[in-house]
C-alpha cells in the first residue's frame, strides 16, 4: 500500500480482507439460487434489484444514497455494517495506477466483507478529459465542440471509458452539456457549445462512447469496459455570468434552449446526472421538485442516478429554503436527488441524509422516495458489473495512453483549432523561408523558474482532475518547434505572465527577440486560474499585460502569428484600439490537451488544414454580452425589420439594431472559421418525407482552388407563422464537406421532424400552457458557413 496515506496503517486495512472477500464470494455463488438470488448474473437488472431490496433494512437502503467525495477514513466506522453508495476515485492521490488500484481493491474488499449483505461500492471518476492516472489528457470539451465532429467525440469518450475502467471506475462524471451562454463564466471551457443542437449531438456521441449501449437505459447491462455517463449539470447551469448565481428566464426559453440537450441525452439512454448549484425559477435545483420530478423523471422519463454536487443538499439550508438539515434532506430526496455527494460535513457534523431515517420515523418523508433512490443506485451497480466483478485487474496498465489513444488526442486537438484571420495570407507557413523564430508568451513554453508541469502545459490542459502520473507528456509550441526545426534559430521569451503583471524587463526582452527574428509566434491566452471553476471574470480582454505585449510586437513591423490557448472568447481592446483589427494572422487552439503543441504546428505549417469552427459567438466587447450578439440565437425582431434599422443581412432582415458607437453584431459569429481553401455553397434542394418524418436535403458545394479543402456546412432553419415569436434561425444540421481541387461535391443531410419541433402556447395570446409541436407550414432551410451567413436556401412545406 502507498505509504503516503496514513490511513493504510490501520489494522482494518489488512490485505487479508481481499482473500476473505474472495472466499465469501465463492460461497455466495454456491448458494445464490436459494439465499442470495441477486448474485445470479443470468437475472435481469430489475430482478436482481428486487431481490436485494427485499432483504435490506431502511438504514441499509439509506446508506446507498451516500457518495463520498474525499475519502478520509471515517467511512469505515460509519458504514462498516451497511456499506454505502460510492467513493470517488478522483480524490485519491496516488501517482501511478497500480497504487491506486491496490487501494481501491482493498477498500472494496473491506466494505464488502464488513457489510451484512456484502454490497460493493461504486467508483465514480472525473472523465471530462481524462480517464484516470496515466490516462490520455484529451482537449477540453470546448475544443471538442469546435471540431463539430460527432464521430471524433464518440471515439474520445470510448477511450475515456476504457481508461477509466482500467484505473478502477464504473461511472464517469461527464459529459458536461451546460450551455454557457455568458462567456464571463469561468467554466465555459467545460461545455461543448452555447448552442442546443450542437451540444445535443456531441453530448449524445459522448454518452454513447462512454456507455456503449445506445438507446438502452439504466436497467440494462453495460459492456465490461464501458462506464455509466453521469452528465453535468442539470439544468441551465451557465446561463448566468458567475458560478451558482440564481438563474431566471422564461419557461419557453428554458424548454427550447437549456432543456433540449437533456431531452436528447435521456432518449439516448443516459444513466446518471448531477444537479447544478444554482437556483432556477427561484428554487435551488437540488430542492426543486418541479425540475427533478415533474420535468426530469416524468416528462423526460429519466430513471438513472441523480448525484448531488458538492454538499449541495446541505446548502439548501443556507439558501434559506430549508429550516434545518433534516428539511434539506427531505427536500433533496423529494426532488429526486438520489445520492448526497459529501465534500465536507454540514455545520452539525453530519450528512444531510443522516437525518432521513428519523425523518421517516417522524412522518416527515415518505419511505417510497428512499426506496426509489436506492433502487437506482443498486441498478447501476448491477448494470456495471460491480456485484459480479467488484475488483479491478492490474494487468492492463500498459494500455493507458497508448499510441492509438495518443493519435486520437492529436486528431481532437487539430480539429478543434479555429483559424480566425489570415488576411495577410501568411498561413500555412513555409518554414524554408525562415531562419529564425521568436516564440513569445506564457503559454508558449516552459521557462526555467517553473515547476513541472509548467504553466504552459497546465494551461493547455485547462483543467486536471487527477494526479497526472508518469506518462503525462504535454507538448508546448516551443518544445515542438525545437524538436522539428533544428536548422532554425529559435528563441523564447515570457513577455507577460498571465496571473501577475509584467515587468518592463520581460516586455522588452520579448520585443527584442521579435525584432531579431524573421517571424514571431505569440502564444497568448488565459490560465487555469483566470478561466476555470471559480475563475469568473468581469472582462473578456486577455489577462494581465498580454495586450501591451501584443501591441509592442505588432509595432515591430515583423510578421506576427497570434495563437490563443485559452478557455473562453477573448477581446483585444488596448488603449481604445481593437488589436484584432491589426493582427492579420490569428488562430485559437482553445484547450488542446497533451498534444496541443504538435497540433498547433501541424496547422501552422499546413500538415493539416484548420477545420475547426467556433462553438461560441465572440462578442466585440464585454458590453455586448446579453445583447443581440450573445447568444446568437435570437428571436425575430419585428420592430427592427419594420423600421429597417441596422445592417441588412444576406437573408433580407435586420437582426441587430446597432449601438450608438458601434455595431451590435458579434466580432465572430457562431460557426465561424477559415480554412486554407475557399469552398462556396452553390445550391440546396430538398423535400419532406412525411412517412419518415424528416426533411431530406442535398447541398452542392464547389472548390475553385488548386488544392483539396474541407469546410463545415451548417444548416439553419426558420419556423413558420406561430402564436409565439419564433427564433430568427436555429441550427438543425451540419456536416463536413471534403472537396477535391477545382471540383464540386454534394452532401446529403437529414433533419428530423423532432429537430424542427418548437414549444408553442396552446392558449393564443398567452405565454403559458406550452406544448412541444411540429408547426405545419413552410420552413426555410439555409445552408451557410456560419450562423449569419447566407449561402443558399430552400423552402420546404412540412
Amino acid at each position: 500500500l502507498a505509504t503516503d496515506i496514513e490511513l493504510h496503517k490501520r489494522d482494518l486495512f489488512s490485505m487479508r480482507s481481499t482473500l476473505a472477500y474472495l472466499f465469501v464470494l465463492s460461497q455466495a455463488f454456491a448458494c445464490f439460487a436459494a439465499d442470495w438470488p441477486w448474485l445470479d448474473p443470468h437475472q435481469s437488472v430489475d430482478q436482481r434489484v428486487d431481490a436485494i431490496m427485499a432483504e435490506m433494512t431502511l438504514l441499509e437502503r439509506i446508506r446507498q444514497l451516500y457518495a463520498v467525495h474525499n475519502y478520509d477514513g471515517t467511512e469505515v466506522a460509519k458504514f462498516n455494517s451497511t456499506s454505502f453508495g460510492s467513493l470517488k476515485l478522483s480524490g485519491f492521490k496516488q501517482e501511478d495506477p497500480d497504487a491506486q488500484i491496490t487501494l481501491r481493491n482493498h477498500l472494496q474488499a473491506t466494505f464488502i466483507n464488513m457489510s451484512r449483505l456484502h454490497i460493493p461500492l461504486s467508483w465514480p471518476q472525473e472523465t471530462l478529459a481524462s480517464g484516470g492516472v496515466d490516462g490520455v489528457l484529451f482537449p477540453l470539451p470546448i475544443t471538442l465542440g469546435a471540431s463539430w465532429n460527432t464521430t471524433l467525440v464518440h471515439e474520445v469518450h470510448r477511450v475515456l471509458a476504457y481508461e477509466a475502467r482500467i484505473t478502477g471506475s464504473d461511472l464517469g462524471y461527464s459529459p458536461e452539456i451546460n450551455l454557457y451562454t455568458d462567456p464571463r463564466f469561468g467554466r465555459i471551457q467545460e461545455g461543448f457549445s452555447e448552442d442546443p443542437e450542437l451540444t445535443s449531438q456531441l453530448g449524445v456521441a459522448a454518452v454513447n462512447g462512454l456507455q456503449q449501449t445506445p438507446g438502452q437505459g439504466p436497467g440494462t447491462y453495460m459492456p465490461s469496459m464501458a462506464i455509466g455517463a453521469l452528465a453535468k449539470h442539470w439544468v441551465a447551469y451557465g446561463a448566468a455570468d458567475m458560478n451558482a448565481r440564481p438563474t431566471d428566464m422564461s419557461e419557453r426559453m428554458f424548454r427550447s434552449i437549456y432543456l433540449e440537450p437533456w431531452r436528447r441525452l435521456v432518449k439516448a439512454g443516459l444513466r446518471g446526472l448531477m444537479p447544478s448549484h444554482q437556483p432556477l425559477f427561484d428554487v435551488p435545483v437540488h430542492g426543486n421538485a418541479w425540475l427533478g420530478q415533474t420535468i426530469l423523471r416524468q416528462e423526460l422519463g429519466f430513471d438513472g442516478i441523480s448525484t448531488s454536487d458538492c454538499s449541495d443538499i446541505g446548502a439548501l439550508y443556507y439558501w434559506k429554503v430549508a429550516g434545518n438539515f433534516t428539511a434539506s434532506a427531505v427536500q433533496g430526496i423529494e426532488a429526486g436527488v438520489d445520492m448526497e455527494n459529501r465534500c465536507g460535513h454540514n455545520a452539525d457534523g453530519l450528512y444531510s441524509y443522516d437525518h432521513l431515517e428519523d425523518a421517516v420515523k417522524q412522518g416527515l418523508v415518505d419511505e417510497k422516495w428512499i426506496n426509489q433512490s436506492a433502487r437506482r443506485v443498486l441498478a447501476h451497480k448491477f448494470a456495471s458489473g460491480l456485484f459480479d466483478n467488484p475488483m479491478t485487474a492490474t494487468d492492463k496498465f500498459d494500455q493507458l495512453n497508448n499510441a492509438s489513444a495518443q493519435a486520437i488526442a492529436l486528431q481532437a486537438a487539430e480539429q478543434g483549432i479555429v483559424l480566425l484571420n489570415n488576411s495577410a495570407g501568411l498561413l500555412p507557413l513555409n518554414m524554408a523561408n525562415y531562419k529564425s523564430i521568436a516564440i513569445v508568451g506564457q503559454n508558449a513554453a516552459c521557462y526555467g523558474h517553473e515547476s513541472t508541469p509548467c504553466d504552459a502545459q497546465m494551461n493547455a490542459l485547462g483543467k486536471t482532475l487527477h494526479v497526472l502520473g508518469s506518462k503525462a507528456n504535454i507538448s508546448t509550441v516551443a518544445s515542438v518547434a525545437q524538436a522539428r526545426f533544428s536548422d532554425i534559430t529559435i528563441q523564447t521569451s515570457l513577455g507577460s505572465p498571465i496571473n501577475s503583471r509584467a515587468t518592463e524587463e520581460d516586455l522588452s526582452a520579448a520585443v527584442s527577440i521579435a525584432q531579431d527574428a524573421d517571424i514571431t509566434i505569440a502564444v497568448l491566452g488565459d490560465s487555469v486560474k483566470s478561466c476555470a471553476e471559480f475563475g469568473d471574470r468581469d472582462t473578456l480582454d486577455l489577462p494581465s499585460d498580454q495586450l501591451e505585449l501584443l501591441a509592442r510586437l505588432l509595432a515591430t513591423g515583423k510578421p506576427v502569428v497570434v495563437v490563443l490557448v485559452h478557455g473562453r472568447p477573448a477581446t483585444f481592446w488596448h488603449n481604445g484600439s481593437n488589436l484584432l483589427d491589426q493582427a492579420t494572422t490569428v488562430m485559437t487552439a482553445l484547450r488542446p490537451g497533451q498534444a496541443g503543441g504538435e497540433a498547433i504546428w501541424n496547422v501552422l505549417t499546413g500538415v493539416v488544414e484548420p477545420t475547426g469552427r467556433l462553438p461560441q459567438a465572440w462578442p466585440r466587447n464585454t458590453g455586448q454580452i446579453g445583447g443581440p450578439a450573445n447568444p446568437w440565437y435570437q428571436a425575430v425582431n419585428g420592430k427592427w425589420d419594420m423600421n429597417t434599422r441596422g445592417p441588412l443581412y444576406p437573408d433580407g432582415t435586420h437582426p441587430f439594431d446597432p449601438y450608438v458607437f458601434g455595431p451590435s453584431s458579434p466580432r465572430f459569429p457562431f460557426g465561424y472559421g477559415l480554412g486554407y481553401g475557399n469552398i462556396t455553397i452553390d445550391a440546396i434542394v430538398g423535400s419532406y418525407d412525411s412517412r419518415a418524418a424528416q426533411a431530406n436535403l442535398n447541398v452542392t458545394v464547389s472548390n475553385p482552388g488548386a488544392t483539396p479543402t474541407t469546410s463545415l456546412i451548417q444548416i439553419y432553419a426558420t419556423t413558420p407563422l406561430t402564436n409565439l415569436v419564433p427564433l430568427r434561425r436555429r441550427l438543425v444540421a451540419f456536416a463536413h464537406a471534403h472537396v477535391p481541387a477545382m471540383s464540386t461535391a454534394s452532401l446529403a443531410m437529414t433533419v428530423l421532424a423532432d429537430q424542427l419541433m418548437t414549444w408553442q402556447s396552446t392558449a393564443p395570446g398567452s405565454p403559458g400552457n406550452l406544448q412541444r409541436i411540429l408547426v405545419p407550414g413552410d420552413y426555410r432551410f439555409v445552408a451557410a458557413l456560419d450562423s449569419l451567413g447566407s449561402g443558399a436556401n430552400v423552402t420546404i412545406t412540412v
